[in-house]
């Protein structure tokens, strides 16, 4: 971004130069506007990538958007505001054809004005969430996230969602590790026999009706259904649901 801007600064000057060295510019009215156009444009599109954000995060159903980012890359003038953007994410439908061909996104979101009041919007791949100068986007990624739940033998206990690889391109693998407080590994897997996605019919991304979780840690290992634990050594772990990301 900085090459670039400075690039783009080169050519607007090369312009403005032109400008005052050149009569015939001045004098001539499309002339004028058309290198006043072309320079507006060139300094538009060099402030754009000194001040870009580009990036993706996932968001459970339900939960607002904390401004984490998994990824992300920034222009050098980009101020950091996404804290504030507080949009929850309310649930999605998505189309598919037979094949497996993915159609329509459909998701609804929710958020608060600058006046406080309670606002709703539906987005999608090319239909954005423009708030606060950010344009939030639906991408292919999506997934379930099974619900978990800590309590400890002492202290308080903690919740988590372990985000699963995106389904249905990941649908073989649907395992993931995610880690207790203390910093002990839990191997999570979702399984189930259900067709969600059948490839010869026309369907609708859903969670699975019936399904288990297979959790492992160290030596021991569980299946549990909703609302079951597993006992471990300093507490015990609790499958409290399934939601989509």
């Amino acid at each position: 971004a900085p090459w670039l801007g400075a690039a783009f600064a080169a050519l607007a000057a090369n312009l403005v130069a032109a400008l005052f060295v050149h009569p015939l510019l001045r004098r001539n009215a499309a002339l004028l506007v058309f290198h006043l156009a072309l320079l507006a444009l060139l300094l538009l599109v060099g402030v754009g990538r000194l001040t870009r954000l580009d990036g993706r995060f996932e968001l459970l159903q339900g939960e607002p958007f904390d401004g984490q980012l998994i990824e992300h890359e920034a222009g050098p003038m980009y101020v950091a505001r996404l804290q504030g953007l507080g949009f929850r994410h309310e649930g999605f439908t998505i189309d598919y054809a037979p094949g497996r061909q993915r159609g329509a996104t459909r998701n609804t979101v929710a958020w608060r004005d600058g006046a406080g009041r309670e606002q709703r919007a539906v987005i999608g791949d090319h239909r954005p969430l423009a708030i606060d100068g950010h344009r939030i986007y639906t991408t292919s990624n999506k997934g379930f996230a099974p619900l978990l739940l800590w309590r400890p033998e002492r202290g308080p206990a903690v919740r988590g969602a372990v985000h699963l690889p995106s389904y249905p391109l990941h649908e073989l693998t649907q395992s993931r590790e995610w880690a207790l407080p203390d910093g002990r590994a839990v191997w999570v897997q979702l399984q189930f026999d259900e067709a969600l996605i059948p490839p010869d019919a026309r369907a609708q991304f859903k969670l699975p009706s019936v399904h288990r979780l297979v959790l492992r840690v160290g030596e021991q290992r569980a299946e549990l259904e909703l609302g079951m634990g597993m006992a471990l050594p300093g507490g015990t772990l609790v499958y409290e649901g399934l939601r989509p990301w």
